[in-house]
């Protein structure tokens, strides 16, 4: 049996384990403090995997629509620049929609996580980005197919139906 743990490795446990706390607006942060506490709680989850309390930092998010486009994702980009720094072991956030709501950021994050052997932690589980498996559970293609291939592909599929 492959336990969660065993993904973890000693040299990921050495660098930091960073948890992603994200709200979009004040409103958010009062009306939902329970959604709060549980992202909070993605310290216990890193504690669990070995990291110790010293190495488990919190990036906190506060998404302010009225704030220019460049300091809308500033925690997103702090988070990033960690991983690409390798200063980061693992990344916790409850969903992927915690780290963004924006397909390429996402595609930037797990090609950053995957090249420099970052986990991401979800609710639903303990992904590395690197692992074809893994790639595909987070929801992105591993080695995503050119637009005029599925094109094609589409096309012909089209052609099939609707001969009789």
């Amino acid at each position: 049996m492959f336990t969660e743990e065993a993904k973890v490795s000693a040299e990921q446990r050495r660098r930091a384990a960073l948890v992603y706390v994200r709200q979009c607006s004040r409103t958010q942060v009062f009306n939902s403090s329970e959604a709060l506490a549980r992202q909070y709680a993605l310290r216990d989850r890193a504690y669990a995997l070995g990291w110790p309390l010293s190495r488990i930092h919190t990036i906190h998010s506060h998404i302010d629509p009225s704030a220019p486009q460049g300091e809308r994702h500033a925690g997103f980009q702090h988070l990033l620049c960690e991983v690409l720094l390798c200063r980061a072991g693992i990344v916790l956030a409850m969903e992927r929609s915690c780290f963004t709501r924006h397909p390429a950021q996402w595609q930037q994050l797990l090609e950053a996580c995957a090249r420099r052997g970052t986990l991401i932690s979800l609710d639903s589980g303990l992904y590395d980005p690197a692992d074809r498996n893994d790639r595909y559970r987070l929801n992105a293609p591993f080695r995503p197919a050119p637009r005029r291939i599925l094109q094609h592909l589409l096309q012909r599929l089209s052609q099939v139906m609707h001969v009789d």
